[in-house]
């Protein structure tokens, strides 16, 4: 589905703001199959965190303000040109400029800057874990990603799961030996789009791992 993007103007009321990240979270909400009981008071971890839209709806909504934000791309200083699959730091604050400071304060205060591969907090400090269009290079990264994010989360999701990375997905989680990993499939988007072609079938899953026993 195509990205969505935030109020861009600074003369963006700021409620025009806290009415796109009430929808925003109800975006989430469906692409990962759960619900406002599923995230309150839960400790959330978004890879891939982007412009950190799903920490600042969550902290709007009052839902949580226990979710934390990793974006590597972060640590790319303004200006410069970012790393293949970065985003540019602009990008990043366009939105963050636009929040109300509490808010803001809120989603720095839980922003961690490094790669989903190695992340910096004790095993399993997360209930839940997910990664929306997050990029990957190869197989083996994908599972070495899989195998943190299920060090430090009970619950991992992520979205979209489509026919182009399904398989990638699923021989990166037969390479992972060392830990059982309960593996499910829910499809949470599928409509019919028009395309320049034509009328294409859309159907995306999200893929919900858990550690087995």
């Amino acid at each position: 589905m195509p990205e969505r993007f935030p109020p861009s103007t600074p003369e963006t009321p700021e409620n025009e703001t806290t009415r796109w990240l009430g929808e925003e979270l109800k975006h989430y909400e469906e692409i990962f199959s759960f619900s406002d009981e599923d995230l309150r008071s839960k400790r959330i971890l978004e890879i891939g965190a982007f412009d950190r839209r799903f920490a600042a709806a969550l902290v709007s909504a009052n839902v949580s303000t226990e979710v934390f934000s990793l974006e590597p791309a972060l640590a790319v200083e303004s200006g410069a040109e970012p790393k293949k699959g970065y985003a540019r730091k602009d990008i990043l604050m366009r939105l963050m400029d636009r929040l109300p400071e509490k808010i803001r304060d809120e989603v720095e205060k839980h922003t961690i800057v490094a790669e989903a591969e190695a992340i910096p907090v004790a095993d399993g400090i997360y209930d839940l874990v997910i990664g929306k269009s997050v990029p990957y290079s190869s197989h083996k990264q994908l599972a070495k990603r899989i195998i943190e994010l299920l060090r430090v989360g009970r619950d991992v999701r992520f979205y979209p799961i489509t026919s182009d990375n399904r398989g990638d997905y699923e021989s990166a989680i037969r390479t992972i030996k060392s830990t059982p990993v309960i593996i499910e499939y829910k499809t949470t988007t599928e409509d019919d789009m028009p395309m320049d072609g034509g009328i294409v079938h859309i159907k995306e899953d999200v893929l919900i791992l858990r550690k087995g026993s």
